[in-house]
Order: structure tokens, then sequence, then C-alpha cells
């Protein structure tokens, strides 16, 4: 079925809305970073399996979820890591089945000296072999899945291929402050979200630019600076663009004090964000 002829239909409308939802509340596609220790120490490999079951019952509407997630860490000398992760995620309740598998990440890291500094680069894959194509039903649940307030550790299945390259290069400045700088990029491949409709959702990619300085202002205390922005590109189904979100600044800071085995931090930020496009009453508009 072709949507483009819809868009006026708050169907077509609410599809939409729901499958940005759910985009916006997913995970990151790139799986955990392992630690690299330029120290040529030797590393161990870390296979991690921890069930997890949520349930919750809010006016009487009952859901529940348990996932298994498979996680594997290994080192490959002393300044290559390799990771992977996925889950298995089952859903029920007072809301029609949801399960299967979700997309699966590996992430692949190397370190090197650079200079008087050191760097990392990394490459991360979102590997589609997560459930896709979901009923009416299945989407519908898939959106209560999805809502920040439930905190499921598997919010989405399936998302399509993805690659997130990344460079990041610290440097010191003097003995008490390091220096540091990224950046990445995050593509995201089609996938077919709908069982019901033929047509293809296409994600926008992003890029993230980041820069932070760390100071160690004693032996229990430090503080630390971060500034990062993120710009997007359009996300489009059918061939048509149906929502532009805007570029992103955030601006931190944080306050480390230690003692023997206690840790205060106290942080501040600041995010300044564009508006965003999305459809509304048939045409792309600002929100």
């Amino acid at each position: 079925m072709n949507t483009r002829h819809l868009k006026n239909n708050p169907t077509y409308s609410w599809l939409l809305t729901a499958l940005l939802l759910l985009l916006l509340c997913s995970p990151d596609a790139r799986a955990q970073q392992s630690s690299i220790n330029l120290g040529g120490s030797r590393q161990s490999v870390n296979v991690s399996i921890l069930p997890i079951y949520q349930s919750y019952d809010e006016d009487g509407l009952e859901i529940s979820q348990t996932s298994i997630p498979l996680s594997i860490m290994a080192p490959i000398g002393s300044n290559v890591a390799v990771s992977f992760l996925g889950h298995q995620m089952t859903t029920s309740g007072d809301v029609p089945d949801l399960n299967g598998l979700s997309d699966a990440q590996i992430f692949v890291s190397y370190a090197a000296r650079a200079g008087s500094g050191s760097m990392v680069l990394s490459l991360g894959t979102n590997l589609p072999v997560g459930k896709v194509e979901l009923t009416n039903e299945e989407f519908a649940t898939n959106i209560l899945v999805s809502q920040r307030a439930y905190n499921f550790r598997v919010s989405s299945l399936g998302q399509g291929l993805g690659l997130s390259p990344s460079l990041t290069y610290a440097l010191s400045l003097g003995e008490n402050t390091a220096l540091g700088a990224g950046v990445a990029y995050q593509l995201r491949g089609t996938y077919k979200p709908f069982g019901f409709l033929d047509d293809e959702y296409d994600p926008g990619d992003e890029l993230l630019l980041t820069v932070g300085v760390n100071t160690r202002l004693n032996a229990q205390s430090g503080i630390s600076f971060d500034v990062a922005h993120s710009r997007y590109s359009a996300d489009t189904f059918a061939d048509s663009t149906v929502y532009e979100a805007g570029g992103k600044t955030t601006v931190s800071a944080m306050y480390r004090y230690v003692v023997r085995f206690d840790e205060v931090r106290l942080s501040v930020a600041y995010r300044n964000r564009a508006k965003n496009s999305s459809i509304i009453n048939g045409e792309l508009a600002l929100e």
C-alpha cells in the first residue's frame, strides 16, 4: 500500500507520531564500549546473561516484560576491544503479546598513543536481526513498552541496519588537567516497521561533536566541563519527509568529591534545542 495519499488521514498521522515516539525512546544503536588498557596488562573476556523481569499495574492495566540480555566484551591485544549486546524479550499482560529478538549491536574500538595524547577510533554496528513488520496489535503494545515511565529494559525490537563511527582524542594539559574532543556519526538504515503497510521508514542520521575538560583540584576532588552539539537529518516515510529534528547543544559541569569509598557528585546542565518539524494537518511544520 502506498501511503502518500494518506497524509491527511488521522490514522496515518497517529502511526507516524507513534513511530517517532518509538525511535526517540529507543536506546542508542551503539553497543556498550569496552575499556582498553594502553598499559598492556592482560584483560579477560566478560560474558553476561542476566534475565530481568519487570511488571507494572497502573489503573488496572497490567503489563510485564521478561528480557534476557546477552553481553560479551572481549579485548584483542592491548589496544583493541570488541563488544556484543543482544536481547530476547517477551511482553504480556492486559495487552497483546509481543515477543522476539531485538537488534544486536557490535562495537569495535581501537586505542593508540597519538603525539602527546591518546585517541580512540570506534565503529558500532546495529545488526537488523530484531523483529520488524509488526501487526497492528503488536505495534500498539510496542507503543506502551516504549514509554519512558515504565523504563523497560527492551523498549523496541528491530530498527534496521546502522553504523556509528566515532573518533575521540585526549590530551594532558599539565599534571592535573586533561582536554578531550570527539566526533561521531550515526547512520541509520531503512526498515519496514509495519506488517500492514508496504512502505519503509528511513530514520535521520545524527552528527555529534563533543569537547570537554577535566581538572583535578586536589587528591579528593575534581571538576569537569563538557559541551556537546548534535545535528540530525530528516526522517522519511514512504519517500516523504515526516520529521526534522532541531539541532541540540548541551553544556554541563560536574563537581566530584571522594571520601574513601563514598563519592558525592554535583552536576548542572543547560540544553538549547531548535524547534522540530513534524506532520501537522498533512503538512510538515514547526512544532
